[in-house]
């Protein structure tokens, strides 16, 4: 629904200014554009990275690569974590006990999964 998509956009795209609506507006006037191309650029990468694993079997990460795949990934997962309703470990843990009575148990899955690969992401980015 709408208010969810809301929700979606609000959790890669955060106000800058909650107490002030006109300037938070201005704000992503300013800069919505620009971090949108940002993540599509990043987006884009990881899916070639991907096909590339895909293709060949391995890839090898640096630094750069590393943070892109953070920054996409964690964004999926906070993205996940919107239309879920998870806004703190409380709320994560009603989700996940949901997913065990099979509400909802294919999106918490992968809202789990993405955290694992942000987990392995940064193993990869503190042994660089």
């Amino acid at each position: 629904g709408l208010q969810e998509d809301d929700e979606v956009r609000r959790s890669i795209l955060p106000s800058a200014y909650r107490d002030d609506d006109s300037a938070d507006a201005q704000f992503h006037v300013d800069h919505d554009a620009e971090d949108v191309a940002a993540r599509w650029e990043d987006a884009q990468s990881l899916s070639a990275d991907v096909e590339t694993l895909h293709r060949t079997g391995c890839i090898s990460m640096n630094p750069e690569m590393t943070q892109r795949w953070l920054r996409t990934v964690n964004a999926l997962r906070g993205m996940m974590a919107a239309r879920l309703g998870i806004i703190d470990q409380v709320t994560a843990d009603e989700v996940a006990r949901a997913a065990r009575e099979e509400l909802g148990a294919e999106e918490e899955c992968v809202y789990e999964w993405l955290g694992l690969v942000v987990e392995v992401l940064v193993e990869v980015e503190l042994s660089e």
